[in-house]
C-alpha cells in the first residue's frame, strides 16, 4: 500500500477506537476470478493452486486451508437411495440439494449453479443419460463433473462414461467415504485448475 492508503487506514482507525489498521491476504477457491469484484492493483491480486498455497504455509509458518463449500446436486429418484449421500455430503461440509429425477434435475441446473452433480442413471421419463447427453450439449454446463451412482449394467456404465461421466460407483459395492473422497478430489482438482 502506499502512503496515502495507509494514511487513510489510520485516520479511520484513530476515529474508531474499536479498528486497527493491518494488512489483510485473502485466500478464496473460485471458478471465475472477478477483480472487478475487488478494486486491487494488479501487483495485489495474485492466482495460486493448492499446492502452492501449502508451500507457502510451508516458508512462512502455519496456515489452515479449508476446503469451499461446493453446490452439489444428487438426482436420485429413490430418496432413500439418496438420503446416505446427501447426509454423507453435508458432513463433508458441502451444501447439497436434491432432484427426484431427471427433469427435476434439468429444471434445478436451469436455476442454479451447481459445481459437481452426483446422478443415478436408471431413472422413469428423463434418465440419468438423457441428462448427462444435455449437460454436455449446453456450454454453461458442459465442464460440470459428473459422478454417477448406479446399479446399471456394464454396458450402461461405459455409455455413460462416454457421455463424460467422471466416476463410476456401483449401488450397494460402494463406501459414503470412498464417494465423499471421489468428490472432494474431483473439486480440488477442478480447483487447481482453475488457478492454474
Amino acid at each position: 500500500m502506499g502512503t496515502g492508503a495507509t494514511a487513510r487506514l489510520s485516520k479511520k482507525s484513530n476515529s474508531a477506537p474499536n479498528r486497527v489498521a493491518f494488512p489483510v491476504a485473502v485466500f478464496t477457491v473460485a471458478k471465475r476470478l472477478s477483480r472487478g469484484a475487488y478494486p486491487m492493483s494488479a501487483p495485489f491480486w495474485n492466482t495460486i493452486s493448492f499446492n502452492g498455497l501449502f508451500e507457502l504455509g510451508r516458508s512462512s509458518g502455519p496456515i489452515t486451508v479449508t476446503r469451499a463449500v461446493a453446490n452439489i446436486l444428487v438426482v436420485e429418484d429413490h430418496f432413500d437411495s439418496a438420503r446416505p449421500i446427501i447426509v454423507a455430503l453435508e458432513k463433508a461440509g458441502h451444501h447439497v440439494t436434491h432432484a427426484d429425477g431427471g427433469d427435476a434435475a434439468l429444471a434445478d441446473l436451469r436455476h442454479d449453479q451447481r459445481d459437481l452433480v452426483v446422478l443415478d442413471l436408471l431413472m422413469p421419463q428423463t434418465d440419468g443419460f438423457d441428462v448427462l447427453k444435455v449437460m454436455r450439449s449446453y456450454l454453461r454446463w458442459h465442464n460440470v463433473p459428473v459422478i454417477v451412482v448406479s446399479a446399471a449394467a456394464d454396458s450402461d456404465i461405459q455409455r455413460a462414461e462416454q457421455l463424460g461421466a467422471q466416476q463410476v460407483f456401483r449401488k450397494g459395492s460402494f463406501g459414503l467415504r470412498d464417494l465423499v473422497a471421489s468428490v472432494n478430489q474431483i473439486l480440488d482438482d477442478g480447483a487447481t485448475e482453475q488457478a492454474n
